[in-house]
């Protein structure tokens, strides 16, 4: 009979020590009060304007943002938004981290592009009288282009996305190309266009 109340004993301690680690098991993976969100409201060629959405904003003591490019800022008085020039192109993960009264925190990450178009285009090399066309060969990624101004070394300009143009005199001729894309960002290049002095 003793034995049998000793394993009712241990049987007991055991359960209440399963029943007291699924509890606290529930308790770490609680979420925190605070939903973290926001949004890349307005963006530039080199800088971007971050608008925090995270809900209830009253819970919120701090925002802590990581940029991705090694710059980090906290914010504490809402609303919690932030603007942040980029010195290069490329991609970013940018990460939002709240933190609210009871000391919980929590994340949320938006990648980011940082771009401009890249200017190039080529062009026929031909005799006097005869037409130059000039090809568009510019990239961009996610932003299109939507302007290109030519500029022709006699003054005269286009703004077709592949010119054509005649060169009244023989040589080298400098054309210059300039590309803009939908959020403004520019980028430009030139190259000599030799026309024949032949027929």
């Amino acid at each position: 009979m003793r034995k049998i109340q000793h394993y009712l004993i241990l049987y007991r301690v055991s359960l209440l020590t399963l029943v007291a680690i699924a509890l606290g098991n529930i308790q770490m993976q609680a979420q925190c009060p605070v939903t973290p969100d926001f949004a890349i409201t307005e963006q530039f060629c080199d800088s971007i304007v971050l608008t925090n959405l995270s809900t209830p904003v009253a819970l919120i003591d701090s925002v802590v943002w990581e940029f991705g490019d090694g710059e980090t800022l906290t914010e504490v008085v809402a609303p919690f938004d932030t603007i942040h020039v980029y010195a290069n192109p490329g991609y970013y993960n940018i990460t939002m981290t709240t933190w609210d009264n009871t000391h919980c925190s929590d994340s949320k990450t938006i990648q980011l592009i940082i771009e401009k178009p890249v200017a190039a285009f080529k062009a026929d090399t031909v005799c006097i009288g005869q037409t130059t066309s000039m090809i568009d060969l510019s990239t961009t990624e996610l932003f299109p282009i939507n302007t290109w101004l030519w500029e022709y070394d006699g003054g005269t300009t286009s703004t077709f996305t592949n010119p054509t143009h005649i060169f009244s005199t023989p040589g080298e001729h400098d054309v210059k190309m300039k590309v803009t894309n939908t959020i403004g960002c520019s980028d430009s290049t030139n190259h000599n266009i030799r026309v024949g002095d032949f027929p």
